[in-house]
């Protein structure tokens, strides 16, 4: 049974990770139009993650979008 959000805080959290998921879905889109851009993408990031660069919500997303980069390239891997 799905739950109705209810007060303002749950519902701006909601919204916040539906944009969240939105964006994702939109790179992850791009790097299918693109699959070479996948690998400068990920030493991007765990260049970034290494040095420790950003603040604690910066580094959650970059290592969101290292997970999501990486679980593409493999998958797009295994089909070349």
């Amino acid at each position: 049974m799905a739950k109705t959000a209810s007060g303002p805080g749950l519902k701006q959290e909601l919204a916040a990770q539906a944009l969240d998921l939105a964006q994702r879905a939109e790179v992850i889109a791009r790097w299918r139009e693109d699959p070479e851009s996948l690998p400068p993408v990920i030493e991007r990031c765990r260049a970034i993650l290494a040095t420790g660069g950003g603040d604690t919500s910066q580094r959650q997303v970059i290592r969101q979008m290292l997970r999501d980069a990486e679980q593409l390239n493999a998958r797009l891997s295994d089909l070349r």
